[in-house]
């Protein structure tokens, strides 16, 4: 049987439609897309070392502490190179002149102030109602008395890093691969709806998969 969908879930589906209807209805670029996802990889990564941040106050445990460290240097990476290969791949297209992803970016400015407030919206809904209000703290917390290394336990890496990087690798090689066809093929804004819609499903699957299963 499925599990009911929450106002988690919702709130994930609901900014994930706000690119949805900039791109049907208010002449949003495939850029400005593209860009928005890029930066909630940044989005999730603060929310994971807040969580880590929460777990070292609860525990006393440093693990906890560094594995933040450690997920915001690999989200600085991973964004790093995700950013230069968008402005690589908008400066080589038809017409392109050089670096011109650059004006793009200057150009949605408002789409990605609208993106980065909505994306912080929903993953901050979720960390209050699944890591706060569900008491996934808690749990965690438990589940450290009975693993043998306690806070080193591989399993509660897993926790800390592993779900990021599968939710990292999954969406936004997603929104890489997909990016490249839309911009190279030149589609029309209803197959970057599909891709939208694509994207979305993905990122739903691993939201209720780990907030399913997180503790388990």
């Amino acid at each position: 049987m499925c599990k009911k969908i929450n106002s988690s879930d919702i709130a994930l589906i609901l900014a994930n439609c706000v690119p949805l209807a900039g791109v049907l209805f208010f002449n949003w670029s495939l850029f400005s897309l593209l860009i928005s996802y890029w930066l909630e990889t940044g989005v999730i990564g603060i929310f994971v070392f807040i969580k880590s941040i929460y777990l070292y106050k609860a525990t006393s445990k440093s693990i906890f502490l560094i594995n933040g460290f450690v997920v915001l240097n690999m989200c600085g990476g991973f964004m790093f190179g995700h950013f230069i290969g968008i402005m690589a791949l908008f400066s080589v297209v038809p017409g392109g002149n050089g670096w011109t992803g650059l004006n793009l970016f200057n150009q949605s400015s408002v789409q990605l102030l609208t993106m980065l407030v909505t994306l912080s919206i929903s993953h901050g809904y979720s960390f209050f109602y699944n890591f706060i209000g569900r008491n996934e703290k808690a749990s965690i917390i438990e589940l450290i008395k009975t693993e043998p290394l306690g806070g080193n336990s591989p399993k509660i890496g897993k926790i800390i890093m592993g779900d990021f990087l599968i939710r990292i690798v999954l969406t936004q090689f997603t929104v890489i691969f997909g990016g490249i066809i839309l911009v190279l093929t030149k589609t029309p804004i209803y197959l970057s709806a599909i891709f939208i819609i694509i994207k979305t499903v993905i990122d739903l699957f691993l939201h209720r998969k780990k907030h399913g299963s997180e503790i388990t």
